[in-house]
């Protein structure tokens, strides 16, 4: 259980006296790489950093729109997998839980079959965390590191300047050139484990242990309060029968009626109520952003982050 900057004898190693997060080698930590909060960064590098993101759903959405199909998935589908991130849920070894071409082509047949791609519904990559089934943190951040992939490699080569760290293994990878709105390659030395394996780092500005960005908080705080003015504007049966809840019907019975006895999964129904009224997730990605600007760029403190990162070994003992 060694963290990187113990493994490169790194000193002071605090969090606060670091660029990067301070990861575990021996697993993936369970953090998150957020375009949400690059998009309301003060640093203008991790602001072009969300515009390169945003450019590659922008890309997928101008192809299918124009009818190119094949593009569209073509663009993608060449996100790969980021074990060298050492982020994300798996509790033993980084083992790459994340995106492959199986599962993206899924993805995208997905939401092109649902008719969600574009239209309003699905216009940012975080987007996906909202609509598609199965896409959840560990997906969005993998998606979002290969994207990035190129800027990840040259920051990680930058800081290894920095501490005096040698580069060791060849890696090279896919990433997003939103220049030229396509895919290219980049083949970099960097640091590695004791066992060989690259490492490629992460600015500590952009993790998150939990998205705010979520399906979760969508449905709670914009669509289940639009559902319960719907109901007390039309003085529905479910209204007429409600819980009292500030003159509203309960959220658990409209989650109970409208989500469980229909039979519908949590994002079916987000979609549903999404297609109706299109203008609740222009509302919710709005909500985010202003939250976001006011707490910390929604960002992690260096406090926040050196603890769920220690409190990890506690956990798996």
């Amino acid at each position: 259980m060694v963290r990187f900057s113990e493994h490169f004898s790194i000193t002071p190693n605090q969090q606060s006296d670091l660029e990067f997060v301070d990861v575990r080698l021996d697993t993936d930590n369970q953090l998150f790489l957020d375009p949400t909060v690059m998009a309301v960064s003060r640093n203008e590098r991790f602001k072009n950093w969300h515009s390169i993101v945003q450019s590659f759903i922008t890309t997928t959405l101008t192809y299918y729109e124009n009818g190119d199909l094949r593009l569209a998935q073509a663009i993608f589908n060449s996100s790969n997998e980021s074990n060298e991130i050492f982020l994300g849920y798996s509790t033993s070894r980084p083992r790459g839980n994340g995106n492959t071409e199986t599962s993206l082509t899924e993805v995208f047949n997905y939401v092109v079959r649902e008719g969600i791609l574009g239209g309003g519904i699905v216009e940012k990559v975080e987007d996906l965390c909202i609509f598609v089934p199965k896409f959840g943190p560990d997906y969005l951040s993998d998606l979002v590191a290969s994207l990035l992939k190129k800027e990840l490699i040259l920051f990680t080569v930058e800081q290894c300047a920095k501490h005096d760290i040698n580069r060791t293994v060849e890696l090279e990878r896919p990433f997003w050139n939103h220049n030229s709105r396509s895919w290219e390659t980049i083949t970099e030395m960097l640091p590695a484990t004791a066992d060989g394996r690259p490492i490629v780092l992460i600015p500590k500005d952009i993790v998150v242990a939990e998205y705010a960005y979520s399906p979760l908080k969508y449905l709670s705080d914009v669509v289940a309060i639009r559902r319960q003015e719907y109901h007390r504007d039309n003085d529905t049966d479910l209204h007429k029968r409600r819980e009292i809840e500030n003159g509203f019907v309960n959220k658990k019975l409209i989650y109970q009626e409208e989500i469980k006895d229909e039979g519908l999964t949590q994002k079916q129904y987000l979609i549903i109520r999404t297609r109706e009224e299109v203008d609740q997730i222009r509302r919710f990605r709005d909500s985010i952003r202003n939250t976001q600007q006011g707490t910390n760029g929604g960002r992690m403190t260096d406090e926040e982050l050196q603890e769920f990162i220690s409190n990890s070994y506690i956990t798996q003992e």
